[in-house]
């Protein structure tokens, strides 16, 4: 009974062993090459950001929210994957 138990002790030990050898043998090493961002500028006229949403359909996709000095809140579309911003504000809510 306690020979069995060693064996199969000694059979786990074995395969957790073989395990974390393949694991270290699939890793592969990071780019070290990565660049600053090209992105072209956010206009400061649109003030304080205050939020970031993601957009529901594209991962890739990110809404950045900002309070303008006025009050008025402005949503930004900027596409992370391309390094750039979707064309004009997608919202623009005022408030008094």
């Amino acid at each position: 009974m306690v020979a069995a138990r060693i064996a199969t002790r000694s059979v786990w030990i074995t395969l957790c062993a073989l395990g974390m050898v393949l694991g270290l043998a699939a890793c592969e090493k990071l780019h070290e090459n990565l660049e600053a961002s090209t992105m072209e500028a956010i206009p400061a006229d649109y003030g304080e950001l205050v939020g970031v949403t993601p957009h529901g359909a594209h991962p890739y996709i990110t809404v950045l929210w900002f309070e303008k000095p006025d009050k008025t809140i402005v949503g930004m579309r900027v596409d992370l994957a391309h390094d750039r911003i979707i064309a004009e504000p997608v919202a623009t809510i005022p408030r008094n």
